[in-house]
């Protein structure tokens, strides 16, 4: 864990480098510190007790992340010690099970860490901590290249049902019910150009053995904190931000449906108005065997099903374990796009 020495009562500076410890404000502080039940007493079970800090300082960025990394990734970081993400946290790894494999995810991490490879959680599982959910996917990120992961799986005998070299991907474990827990490597998630990350609140991940909040955008932990939706870019290049990936706009509506609602309304309407115009060569055009890109995301992005073709060339539509999450997207969609729209996008899904 990264250490903290007694400084001045505003700022705690480790020893011989250029890292602070910056207490956040008495307004946030109250904030996460209720949000996470936190009370001062809690000292004793936490070096940090109640306080939240902000790490500042380049030294936080290359003990993480090494010395190799692109300095261009390095403005935007920023870095939180956070009592209640270690307490939830804490609690995650040691009660989350890998029934495919036998093991705790905290057994897991023990064993990657044996490897010399450290692991993140990244994403929805940790945004979501912050609305006290637990979400039933685990995204993990390692700072190792796949071939390694996969002599992990190999000598440990774990299934790993999914190791894909092209995208540096592999899935741990995932059972019937909907859990998943998955992992991605850094160099694809991290350090992609920041164009290609979709929201500020759903970049934020933790460091496992050092215990540290990260928030790749650095908008991301205010933003999750005041329930704000914005995109991880300049807005200025939202047009750009959309079109490199159009399930974009759609996971937009994702967190609508939490609960979350968009920092402007000049922001919503430029979402909105991107889906309206490319509804038919976008999301109705076809992606793969005549299936639409919004079937697609509706099936097996949201309900984690399938599309399958049968033996005489026709469509197997199969609804995943999420199938209840269907009917409040559509409502959440409904609520801001046109009636035509929304029975065009309803018609792709009729056969369901």
């Amino acid at each position: 864990m990264i250490k903290a020495y007694k400084g001045n009562k505003s700022t705690k500076w480790s020893r011989g480098n250029e890292t602070a410890f910056e207490p956040l404000s008495k307004k946030y502080n109250a904030k996460l510190n209720k949000i996470f039940n936190i009370k001062p007493s809690s000292k004793k079970n936490n070096r940090f007790g109640s306080t939240n800090y902000e790490i500042k300082g380049t030294y936080i960025f290359y003990k993480l992340f090494g010395n190799d990394i692109v300095i261009e990734n390095l403005h935007r970081f920023r870095f939180f010690i956070i009592p209640g993400i270690i307490k939830e946290m804490n609690n995650v790894i040691e009660s989350v099970r890998l029934k495919n494999v036998g093991i705790t995810l905290k057994e897991m991490l023990k064993v990657f860490e044996d490897y010399g490879v450290k692991m993140y959680v990244h994403g929805g599982f940790v945004r979501d901590l912050f609305s006290g959910k637990r979400s039933d996917d685990i995204d993990l990120v390692f700072d190792a290249h796949i071939e390694t992961i996969r002599k992990v799986c190999i000598e440990q005998k774990w299934p790993c049902p999914e190791i894909n070299e092209q995208y540096g991907y592999v899935a741990f474990d995932y059972d019937m019910k909907g859990m998943m827990i998955e992992g991605i490597e850094i160099d694809n998630t991290f350090f992609k150009p920041i164009i290609d990350h979709d929201f500020t609140i759903n970049g934020l991940a933790y460091g496992f053995t050092d215990k540290v909040l990260i928030d790749i955008s650095g908008k991301g932990f205010f933003d999750v904190i005041n329930n704000r939706i914005r995109i991880s870019t300049y807005e200025t290049y939202i047009d750009q931000w959309m079109k490199r990936d159009w399930k974009k706009p759609l996971r937009y509506f994702k967190l609508i449906m939490k609960g979350y609602k968009p920092h402007s309304r000049e922001f919503h309407e430029t979402i909105v108005e991107y889906i309206e115009k490319n509804l038919k060569k976008v999301y109705l055009g076809k992606l793969y065997r005549g299936v639409s890109r919004i079937k697609h995301f509706l099936i097996k992005n949201l309900t984690y099903g399938d599309i399958e073709q049968g033996e005489n060339g026709e469509e197997i539509v199969t609804v995943g374990t999420e199938k209840d999450k269907l009917i409040p997207f559509l409502r959440a969609l409904g609520e801001s796009l046109s009636a035509k729209t929304l029975n065009r996008i309803m018609k792709e899904i009729d056969d369901i």
